[in-house]
């Protein structure tokens, strides 16, 4: 405006100077109508809520039903679409004015658009390929949907036709409904953030939920939610929040509001929300009956339960603080007000609506309910590349039984060779990644698809964890090992001495690791590593292949040799252990964790009106286990001896005096959270900063990824025991080393697709070799590396070590 009429004043000559005064004061008059009132930065799209997805047919209310609506007339499944839309909003706005990838990237085009002939909507809102219902928590779909579906939306809501069939989302236990729950919108638009832009970007999301009376989730500063919210913390957070040029939701208990007459026009050039200007609107009394978009609001005013408000939802893009020359409260009878911006998604009102939020001098909320904000955040969390195969446990291996694949026994009063099988199907998890990420010839060379599968027809199962009939009998002295292939859990020697599948008795084969008649269910802590590292050798290693490292490194006990090709020693803390665990996964190893029991249960926050269950991590990725997503466990009191699980497996709880002896619960860790990061649940859960790791646990009754607390930095879990550790042991001979004072010259021919290590020794009889220096460049040739030499050494012994 300044620009415009400055330059038809300097135009009009002499007589343009009363022009000019003019002018400056209607800009000054203008900007005071604007006051301290803020827009986020660029365009916001404005979606209107759908309500058919067949083209021409865009976003708005259905033209196929009459307003007032006629209450006889079919459910239309995209009505009750505000929390869906407010999220595309602000899923829009990251993507066309922050760059990051969580909608389509087709810019916003300044107005609400009819849908496109694609799939899905521009920003991801609803989309024909939507998934069906689920009837328990699962995976979440891959390829992304609709955020509306992650919101479990219009759950059991007939379809546009009338037919019975309930509409598609995500399971969080709800009984049928309209609208979206608001303990629902910030998980919802969570998981389906995190399946758009997460992991493999480096990036989480932080999403949560703080209201009147409910709250959850974390802030955008990665701080757990809590409560009380009064007008002014919520108006401090929204300010916070629109300052920091992000959008966010609100979510109020209906939408019975009038036009009054002020507001600040349109103007300037359309490249930012504020050049639309807005309309203000104020809240009056609902007492029922339909709406412009047949919403179903059931007005949680009383707070009873306000997690399961169905209010209604809108994108807030700016805000106006009371007693602002631009706050209209006073005006309107109201007395001095907060307002806020909002786009409301629909389409009888225009784009920006100023909406009073409350007053600040008796923080009355209007129809406030609660505020969701979104912002993306770094995270250390890591998963293994490649997806990990994960296998339930077996329960028998007889073709001609109806029990062909894994899981719990069938017949559980009668005992069966297959029960407390957690160590063998671990080890299967972990040779199968071996095999289908690197192609190390350790287990059957058809990559796992990516579900827990039904048993071939052949002699073993796929990663060979169960041999059926062929399984060798019980050893004793002298212990040779078989000629062919045959299960794991042999090698393992576990469950020696129990009974086999009725109606055959006798005792279970096994490598004999343990005295004759030590008969035990499980599998002790020491032959986890020995018996992997004896299939593994035995099968796979010299002469047909370069040999395996295994160990196992815990709180009491330690067997074997580490990861790094050392002796295995007792690990002195948590920071130790799950340093252990962090190498591994950044080296794309999976690893064995052994556990005292598995009593654990979906892990949930305290909240008014009853827990809440922490959301489903999603990360994306390509065939990696990040895609599958992972779900927040928490460990559970620990049982009495003999008490009966799941699996049928016997704890004996970690006798300290035998640690060697534990039989606990083991399972595949496939990845790690560290403590204080965006993704720690530990405050949340009243845990404080907690180290988690990501595990395939072989159990049925537990998703594919159960993330569970490994213990908290400078305090061991009480449940932990210890972690195994595989290492191809390759040791390459080191030719034409040239030592000049400071300089070492090295020259070799090393393995393809392998890790390297330089590692040395001052004395060669110490068993004990430090890496220096890792991942050094191969070529085809061979290799050359020069590093310098600490200056005081006097004698070093230097090897290089290639592994996987």
């Amino acid at each position: 405006m300044r620009s415009s009429f400055g330059d038809k004043n300097r135009r009009r000559g002499s007589k343009g100077k009363l022009l000019v005064l003019v002018t400056v004061g209607l800009i000054v008059l203008a900007e005071s109508a604007l006051g301290a009132a803020k827009f986020v930065n660029g365009l916001v799209p404005d979606w209107n809520q759908p309500y058919h997805y067949v083209v021409p047919n865009g976003p708005g209310p259905d033209p196929n039903r009459p307003f007032p609506i006629d209450p006889f007339a079919p459910t239309d499944q995209w009505n009750d679409w505000c929390a869906p839309t407010s999220a595309a909003n602000l899923a829009g706005h990251w993507t066309d004015v922050r760059g990051v990838p969580v909608a389509d990237t087709t810019a916003y085009t300044n107005s609400t658009v009819a849908w496109g002939a694609g799939p899905s909507w521009q920003d991801y809102l609803a989309d024909s390929n939507r998934p069906s219902v689920q009837v328990a928590a699962g995976p979440l779909p891959s390829p992304t949907t609709d955020i509306g579906w992650y919101m479990d939306t219009n759950l059991g809501v007939p379809w546009d036709d009338g037919s019975p069939n309930i509409m598609g989302g995500y399971f969080f236990g709800d009984a049928p409904h309209r609208g979206t729950y608001l303990k629902n919108i910030h998980v919802g638009l969570q998981n389906f953030l995190n399946n758009r832009y997460s992991l493999t970007h480096g990036v989480c999301w932080l999403t949560g939920t703080r209201g009147v009376v409910y709250y959850a989730g974390v802030n955008t500063h990665g701080v757990p939610n809590v409560l009380p919210h009064t007008e002014a913390s919520a108006f401090a957070e929204i300010k916070s929040e629109i300052d920091s040029n992000r959008t966010l939701i609100l979510c109020f208990s209906d939408w019975n509001i009038v036009k009054s007459n002020f507001g600040v026009p349109q103007s300037g050039t359309l490249t930012n929300e504020s050049a639309f200007g807005y309309t203000n609107y104020t809240f009056v009394a609902y007492t029922g009956g339909p709406n412009a978009e047949d919403e179903e609001w059931n007005l949680q005013t009383n707070y009873v339960d306000v997690s399961s408000c169905l209010g209604h939802a809108v994108t807030c893009v700016g805000y106006i603080p009371g007693s602002d020359p631009a706050d209209r409260g006073s005006a309107l009878g109201i007395g001095p007000t907060d307002w806020v911006i909002v786009h409301d998604n629909w389409a009888t009102t225009p784009r920006n609506v100023a909406v009073p939020l409350g007053d600040p001098s008796n923080h009355t909320f209007s129809a406030y309910v609660a505020t969701t904000t979104a912002a993306p955040s770094n995270t250390a969390a890591k998963f293994v590349t490649c997806l990990v195969p994960d296998w339930n446990q077996p329960y028998d291996y007889t073709g001609a039984s109806a029990n062909l694949g894994p899981g719990p026994d069938n017949f559980p009063n009668i005992y069966n060779q297959w029960n407390a099988w957690c160590a063998p199907s671990s080890a299967a998890n972990l040779a199968g990644h071996w095999a289908d990420c690197y192609g190390a010839p350790v287990a059957d060379t058809t990559p796992f698809p990516g579900s827990t599968v039904q048993w071939p027809a052949g002699p073993s199962w796929q990663d060979y964890l169960a041999d059926g009939a062929n399984r060798p009998g019980v050893q004793n002295p002298p212990c040779a090992l078989p000629a062919n292939p045959t299960d794991i859990g042999w090698y393992m020697d576990t469950n020696r001495g129990q009974p086999l599948d009725p109606p055959l008795f006798g005792n279970m084969g096994g490598y004999c690791l343990n005295p004759a008649g030590d008969a035990h269910v499980g599998t002790y802590l020491k032959d986890i590593h020995a018996g992997l590292g004896l299939y593994l050798n035995a099968l796979f290693g010299q002469p047909a292949g370069p040999g395996w490292d295994t160990g196992t490194q815990g709180k009491q006990w330690a067997g074997g040799v580490n990861a790094l090709g050392n002796p295995a020693a007792i690990h002195p803390n948590e920071a130790s252990a799950f340093g252990e665990v962090v190498q591994e996964i950044n080296r794309n190893h999976t690893l064995l964790l052994t556990f005292n029991h598995w009593v654990v249960a979906g892990a949930v926050v305290p909240a008014p009106g009853g827990p809440v269950p922490m959301p489903v991590v999603n990360f994306d990725g390509t065939n990696t286990e990040a895609v599958m997503g992972a779900s927040y466990y928490n460990w559970g009191a620990t049982p009495p001896a003999g008490v009966t699980n799941a699996e049928d497996e016997l704890w004996n709880l970690y006798d300290y005096s035998m640690a060697s002896n534990n039989l606990g619960h083991v399972v595949t860790c496939v990845g790690y959270i560290p403590a204080t990061d965006p993704l720690d649940a530990g405050p949340a859960l009243g845990l404080g900063p907690t180290d988690w790791v990501i595990v395939h646990d072989n159990w049925p009754s537990t998703p594919r990824n159960v993330i569970i607390p490994y213990g908290s930095p400078g305090l061991f879990n009480a449940n932990w025991v210890a972690n195994t550790t595989v290492e191809p042991s390759q040791h390459l001979s080191v030719t034409n080393i040239h030592l000049v004072i400071t300089n070492i010259f090295i020259g070799f021919v090393g393995i393809p697709s392998a890790m390297h290590y330089l590692q040395w020794k001052s004395d060669i009889t110490n068993s004990t070799w430090t890496t220096c220096v890792s991942n050094m460049p191969f070529a085809v040739s061979g290799m050359q590396f020069t590093d310098s030499v600490p200056p005081e050494t006097q004698q070093r012994f230097y090897r290089v070590k290639a592994s996987y």
